[in-house]
């Protein structure tokens, strides 16, 4: 090996885990506990006497939670999300607990280990996701950008059967994993954080994860969902993408764009003017009916039919700041709605793994392919507890896996 392909490697490894803050002790101490004692092979990679074999990335790699590709120098440390959340250098560190990151990570690489198995349904869901992204707009302006782009991702979107051109959108979660994007209902975000997307390109692709507070009520979930899907649609910068209260009337076009893009994309401007109007029809002028069932129509809260009705000319300021006065719950009651308003409330609050991604790994464990810690990864709970209840339920009693 000639002294310039060695300083490439050796510089590449010393890069990745100065990152991520490993010391050659720590990393010492990682690999002994996993193999029962130092490889020689360790300690010439780390004096730079010879480059780690595939093997020897493999367990570096295990150990230290640094894809291969990073520990390799092919993919540049700052765009791994593993490697700066080991670092702490991920965005915004003082709003998003640190547990919310880990899940997002811990997601992404459950989720890649998943596809690998998936074959053509992975490849479906890929090809989705491009055919949306392929039609987002360039619109420097923020707003007519994020429009455009709702329109025009759920005609593609319908093209291809999954949502129609118009009208409510249903499972909107199950809407966002056809496209690949784990989703996850989690009570791991503080109050005032709505949902955040955490992404990853150390395997040359833009692989994310999207976590929604589950104490919110469940209109507001939906917005924040639509939201961070205008994040992936334009894979937009920084590992980790925030939802919070100040997005709402944010001056950066990332954040505007994707404010816009969820108010016409849960509720298109033609549907919702012709909801509306059938609906002071038939409430005989009753503002207050008219908005309960444009609210529970679309799926959204009361603050965005407000904005999407102001928006559209369809309701005055004064009438908007009228409609406000009093609970939403007091309004569904007095509209005859009450029940059918507490019902959704009231299914809302449980935490709730990617549906997608657990009936996956759940059927691939049967099948003998993945260990239970892949199920265990995407429930994020210890993988002895998930395996006791899986035996429990008769899957494996006898494997060992």
């Amino acid at each position: 090996m000639s002294s310039v392909s060695r300083s490439a490697w050796y510089d590449s490894l010393l890069a990745a885990l100065g990152a991520a803050r490993y010391t050659p002790d720590e990393v010492r101490a990682r690999v002994s506990a996993e193999l029962g004692d130092e490889p020689e092979w360790l300690a010439d990679a780390l004096s730079g006497s010879a480059a780690p074999s595939a093997y020897g990335y493999l367990i570096l790699s295990a150990v230290t939670s640094i894809p291969i590709s990073v520990l390799a120098g092919t993919v540049d440390p700052a765009r791994s999300t593993g490697v700066a959340l080991r670092a702490g250098t991920l965005a915004n560190p003082s709003a998003i607990t640190g547990q919310a990151q880990r899940r997002g990570v811990q997601l992404i690489e459950a989720s890649r280990l998943i596809c690998s198995w998936l074959g053509a349904d992975a490849a479906a869901k890929a090809s989705h996701l491009a055919a949306a992204r392929a039609v987002i707009s360039r619109d420097a302006f923020a707003p007519h950008a994020g429009r455009n782009t709702a329109q025009q991702v759920r005609a593609m979107l319908d093209r291809l059967g999954l949502v129609q051109r118009s009208g409510p959108v249903g499972d909107l979660v199950a809407l966002v994993e056809s496209l690949g994007i784990p989703v996850e209902l989690s009570s791991d975000l503080p109050e005032g954080i709505h949902g955040i997307t955490v992404h990853d390109e150390s395997l040359g692709n833009w692989d994310c994860a999207i976590i929604i507070r589950v104490q919110d009520f469940w209109v507001r979930q939906r917005y924040t969902l639509a939201h961070e899907l205008c994040h992936v649609l334009y894979r937009d910068s920084g590992l980790v993408s925030v939802n919070d209260d100040g997005i709402e009337d944010s001056t950066q076009d990332e954040e505007s764009r994707a404010e816009f893009f969820a108010r016409h994309f849960l509720a298109p401007a033609p549907e919702a003017r012709r909801v509306w109007l059938s609906n002071l029809r038939a409430s005989r002028g009753d503002s207050v009916r008219a908005l309960c069932e444009f609210m529970l129509h679309f799926g959204i809260s009361r603050q965005a039919a407000l904005r999407i009705l102001q928006s559209g000319q369809l309701i005055s300021a004064e009438a908007a700041d009228n409609l406000r006065q009093r609970l939403v719950a007091d309004q569904m009651e007095s509209s005859g709605l009450g029940q059918v308003w507490q019902d959704l409330v009231d299914e809302q609050s449980e935490p709730s793994a990617s549906v997608w991604l657990l009936e996956a790994a759940l059927n691939l464990y049967q099948q003998e392919l993945v260990p239970v810690g892949v199920v265990a990864s995407v429930l994020g709970q210890p993988e002895e507890a998930v395996r006791v209840d899986l035996r429990a339920q008769g899957w494996h009693a006898n494997s060992g896996i």
